[in-house]
């Protein structure tokens, strides 16, 4: 895979049938993403070792999240898949900006950065992933407050795209936690993000998922 963020705008092939509103639609979408995706997790995972950990761990939060939100399990499943995406625009961005402290990058290495989930977009439509999981993955990145790049706030930014916001955090505050509660830990650190970067109602079911697991 060459070293250079994908330009252009392929075209990707239309949403598979049956319709996404059926649970045959949502299973057929959700198997299309897992076989397609496979090859951009296996690139990805190569750039930055640990990363496909990272993916099935986010896109495990994100299934449990969907099926608290709304009881679809096939739904759920492809909010998963979806999920498990969303950091794979990051095989364009060099291994020392991505291992080092945010706080510690300069403009061009955030720029960088900021521009991994449109990359991953490209690359997910290149693959030939339909739009709509595109687009969520694009969206990955905006903010509940809507202080994201394409300002979208709240219901404006697709539930699909703020439920993998919110896993991948969780995984991320897990592995940050020290000692006690790690649970515990990073259900107050999400909640402290909520109604900012991340939808209060998605930390709420994630809360109820995590509690559901009990201490630990």
């Amino acid at each position: 895979m060459s070293s250079r963020p994908p330009s252009g705008d392929p075209s990707p092939p239309p949403d598979p049938s049956p319709g996404d509103s059926t649970a045959g639609g949502d299973l057929g979408l959700a198997a299309l993403i897992r076989d397609r995706g496979a090859v951009l997790i296996d690139a990805l995972e190569r750039h930055l070792p640990g990363a496909r950990d990272h993916a099935e761990a986010t896109g495990a939060y994100a299934f449990a999240v969907a099926v608290e939100l709304d009881g679809g399990r096939s739904r759920a499943e492809l909010v998963r898949e979806a999920a498990k995406l969303h950091d794979v625009g990051r095989v364009y961005v060099p291994v020392e900006v991505l291992t080092r402290d945010p706080a510690a990058l300069d403009a061009s290495e955030r720029a960088q950065l900021d521009a991994h989930h449109e990359a991953g977009y490209r690359l997910a439509r290149g693959a030939g992933i339909p739009e709509r999981a595109c687009g969520w993955i694009l969206r990955f990145r905006e903010r509940f407050d809507g202080a994201g790049p394409e300002k979208l706030n709240a219901d404006g930014i697709p539930i699909e795209s703020r439920i993998a916001r919110v896993a991948c955090a969780c995984h991320e505050a897990l592995a940050e936690a020290d000692g006690g509660d790690r649970r515990a830990a990073a259900t107050a650190a999400l909640r402290e993000r909520a109604g900012g970067e991340l939808d209060p109602r998605v930390v709420d079911a994630l809360a109820t998922v995590l509690g559901r697991a009990g201490p630990g």
